[in-house]
């Protein structure tokens, strides 16, 4: 009897499943070969074609001096500027520090070109080296240029170039998408297909905020150490204020009396940890219009220890801001208007309010 026969209608249903399942899965599985194969191209690693050996070949952070970063400006462009991006350029130059004990010694500084050659954070600078002598390789991921859209390894992420001291481009790459829990990145540097998914969180260290790269505390001493404030304006001449060893404040000049302590650290305070709200240029590049030469306004704090910093203001640049210079900084910058609008005072306002005179109780009016 014929076998076929034998056999349940169900038996022969199950059958005709496993079939078909087992054609899908071939199916699959040569899919699968046929897209990989594709994608990896030729002239691979024959013996492993997803490892990229070495990311940056030759890289030497002792001999960088030139970085740039750029990437989307995202609230540009979903106003209709169509391919805006925002950039920070990072420059290495020679310079010179002098010790305490008068010695010179020759360094580098790293500088914001893109900020008038302010002096970067040189830890954040630090940090970037490290991070970029670390992309030794990493698993190709893909060779199929219209996935560098999706994985953002092109405009839409973020580019980074690097140049040497001889001027040579030693690294031009895209930062793409975080994956695997912000664990890994995908790369891809330019002009190759290979998007490289290498190990880290790139994406934060390369930022091109301001915030990031500069420092914009322009003064920096302690305030319960200032012994004098000298403030010489143009609207009421010359105020010295002097603090004894006891904390109490001071007029020295033009007149003397005890002054009001509140007042005068409210003035002081601000001034210990100042900041700038913006660069408006380099030193040489003062203007009529920064009203610098000469200041309307100097203030010179000096410490306990006797050490001195001067700071210059000038014109008001708008109802938040006025220019102002700062000794050892040369640069002009915006600093906040109501701070300065503090110091320029009359030295008769840093005297203490008369308190009204108390009127004597006059009975409860309850007597005969």
């Amino acid at each position: 009897m014929d076998p076929e026969k034998l056999m349940s209608p169900r038996s022969r249903t199950l059958e005709r499943s496993t079939l078909i399942m087992t054609g899908i899965v071939a199916v699959l599985v040569m899919y699968v070969f046929l897209t990989l194969s594709s994608d990896r191209g030729s002239g691979g690693d024959s013996r492993n074609p997803t490892i990229s050996l070495e990311f940056l070949p030759g890289f030497d952070r002792d001999r960088v001096e030139r970085i740039l970063i750029r990437e989307p400006d995202i609230a540009a462009r979903r106003n209709g500027e169509e391919g805006a991006s925002r950039s920070v350029e990072l420059e290495r130059i020679a310079h010179v520090t002098t010790s305490e004990d008068g010695k010179e010694e020759a360094g580098y500084l790293w500088t914001v070109t893109s900020e008038s050659g302010y002096p970067a954070r040189q830890e954040k600078v630090a940090e970037l080296l490290d991070l970029l002598a670390s992309m030794k390789g990493g698993n190709v991921q893909s060779r199929n240029p219209e996935s560098h859209g999706t994985l953002q390894v092109d405009a839409s992420g973020k580019e980074i170039r690097i140049q040497d001291e001889d001027g040579k481009l030693v690294g031009h790459f895209y930062v793409g998408k975080a994956i695997q829990g912000f664990t890994h990145t995908f790369v891809r540097r330019e002009g190759s297909d290979e998007s490289v998914l290498i190990p880290g969180n790139l994406a934060p260290k390369l930022v091109t905020s301001r915030n990031n790269w500069l420092d914009n505390q322009i003064l920096a001493f302690d305030a319960n150490q200032v012994a004098q404030v000298r403030i010489e304006s143009r609207a009421h001449g010359t105020i010295v204020l002097a603090r004894s060893p006891e904390g109490e404040w001071r007029a020295v000049e033009p007149t003397e009396f005890a002054a009001e302590k509140r007042l005068v650290e409210s003035m002081v305070r601000p001034l210990a940890a100042l900041r700038f709200l913006d660069i408006a240029g380099k030193g040489e590049g003062r203007t009529p219009e920064h009203g610098l030469d000469p200041p309307r306004l100097v203030i010179t704090i000096e410490t306990a220890d006797g050490k001195t910093v001067t700071l210059e203001g000038g014109t008001d640049k708008d109802e938040r801001a006025a220019y102002a210079t700062v000794t050892g900084k040369d640069f002009v910058f915006e600093v906040s208007k109501f701070t300065l609008d503090k110091i320029d005072r009359s030295v008769e306002e840093y005297r203490p309010k008369e308190k009204p005179a108390e009127t004597e109780d006059q009975g409860d009016g309850g007597g005969c």
